[in-house]
């Protein structure tokens, strides 16, 4: 009797046992953490899978592993039960993430179909190394922020992280830097399939701003480029950095009338910016890779520009919005009101920029106001977006 009841103790301990492994989720339910996309049609697989570490996980991969220039992504969470789902940050649109720019949201609260994430200006070479970095808001790696960053080593051994993102940029002594490998803040926007543009300031048009200060007063303000002298900048997925100068020291004017005829580059010179009471359009053409070829211009003396830049394109511009000069009043008079469609990313900081000024928060404002205020005693603060997608703005 005693030998069955010793038994029939053990047995029943054993139930115990494993009524008690069953109970502990994390011997169970482990969840692995994949890059699927385009480049690999959308397949988990160890080569694409993160290492996690307590609350981040990391992916590092070459450029010539992702072997595409341009993707869309998500990133897919498996538990060893098969069941599976993605991170994201949207249920329904794109969202483009910035090599080196800011993190974007990764979550599983997001997991019906699309909202795929798209990344661009990739490198293919084996020399560069593209790191995928998800970092929990607080324990729980399905709720994270997404951040890619890059790195290219060079003949030497040597490693380095690019500091512009790969595109074509202005640059010169009052656009920021004369040094195109320091950070740059104005850059061409895509035309077409073989052009890029960038839409120069070359008004006077005067206008009355509020300065960022306690009582909020007024300021005349004329922004311009006069005289402004620039060269182009080329940076391509390595971080190799070209510059472009005009075949000869070259002032754009309102009466150049071989404005829009394609031209070559030369060397050791540059552009000069006249006023012509609106702007001109600066457009590039470029290879199959994206490298300028040639460059011709358009002037519009009955427009003017000013242009977004945000934390989430690293500070340069990434929309142009215009101001039409009004037809039924006289030739200098603009409806100050400027009209353009950018892009927007949740929770980003930016400001406006024209001619000279950078236009952000107004003061005793709240950051998602849309109102904006110069420098006063102090700069204005950056202006805070509550929105995702494209969108028409309307600024000043």
């Amino acid at each position: 009797m005693k030998h069955l009841l010793m038994q029939l103790t053990a047995r029943i301990r054993a139930i115990c046992i494993v009524f008690a492994l069953l109970m502990v989720p994390g011997m169970v339910h482990a969840t692995d953490y994949y890059l699927v996309g385009d480049f690999n049609k959308w397949t988990a697989s160890d080569t694409y899978k993160f290492n996690v570490s307590g609350t981040t996980a990391t992916l590092s991969l070459t450029g010539a592993q992702i072997n595409d220039a341009s993707t869309q992504f998500l990133i897919k969470a498996v538990e060893s039960s098969s069941k599976s789902w993605f991170l994201k940050n949207s249920s329904t649109s794109v969202t483009s993430v910035t090599v080196g720019g800011d993190a974007v949201t990764a979550s599983s609260y997001y997991n019906e179909t699309g909202g795929n994430y798209s990344v661009s200006g990739l490198s293919t070479a084996s020399t560069t190394t593209y790191t995928f970095t998800l970092t929990a808001d607080g324990t729980d790696i399905n709720s994270s922020k997404l951040k890619i960053t890059s790195a290219t080593t060079g003949v030497g051994g040597g490693t380095t992280t690019t500091v512009n993102q790969p595109g074509i940029y202005l640059y010169g002594q009052n656009f920021g830097s004369t040094d195109p490998n320091k950070h740059l803040t104005y850059k061409f926007l895509r035309k077409n399939d073989c052009e890029y543009h960038f839409a120069l300031y070359a008004g006077s048009m005067k206008f009355s701003v509020e300065k960022y200060e306690h009582d909020r007063g007024k300021l005349d303000i004329t922004p311009s480029w006069n005289n402004w002298q620039f060269k182009i900048a080329y940076i391509d997925a390595d971080g190799n950095v070209s510059t472009f100068c005009p075949p000869s020291n070259y002032t754009l004017t309102n009466t150049d009338g071989t404005a829009s005829t394609s031209k070559e580059f030369g060397n050791n010179t540059q552009w000069t910016i006249q006023d012509n009471g609106g702007m001109y359009d600066l457009v590039v053409k470029v290879d199959a890779n994206g490298k300028p070829t040639s460059w011709y211009y358009e002037s519009d003396p009955n427009r003017i520009v000013s242009y977004k830049a945000s934390s989430t394109s690293n500070w340069t511009t990434e929309g142009f919005l215009y101001c039409l000069k009004n037809p039924n009043t006289e030739a200098t008079s603009y409806c100050k009101n400027f009209f353009g469609t950018v892009p927007m990313v949740k929770d980003e900081e930016f400001k406006f920029i024209t001619g000279n000024y950078w236009l952000g928060l107004r003061h005793d404002q709240e950051p998602y106001g849309t109102n904006v205020a110069i420098s006063g005693d102090q700069d204005a603060p950056n202006l805070k977006n509550p929105y995702d997608g494209i969108y028409p703005i309307e600024s000043m």
